[in-house]
């Protein structure tokens, strides 16, 4: 599989029904702003991403895209 960019990946996921949206089951338990263990789109590093509100970001390769 290889990198997207932001506009591929946000082309992608208004094109996916709902596929693409975050799984909350993975959001951390003892941290909701954490979604551990899960491959960034962009880098492809496997990393626990950032969640605020709005937005998941890759710790890895700081991209941030809207949830």
């Amino acid at each position: 599989m290889s990198k997207l960019t932001r506009e591929e990946y946000e082309h992608q996921a208004s094109n996916c029904e709902d596929l693409c949206a975050i799984d909350h089951s993975r959001i951390a338990n003892d941290n909701p702003n954490l979604m551990p263990c899960v491959t960034c789109p962009f880098c492809k590093h496997l990393v626990n991403a950032v969640l605020t509100k709005n937005t998941i970001s890759c710790p890895a390769c700081l991209v941030t895209v809207s949830r």
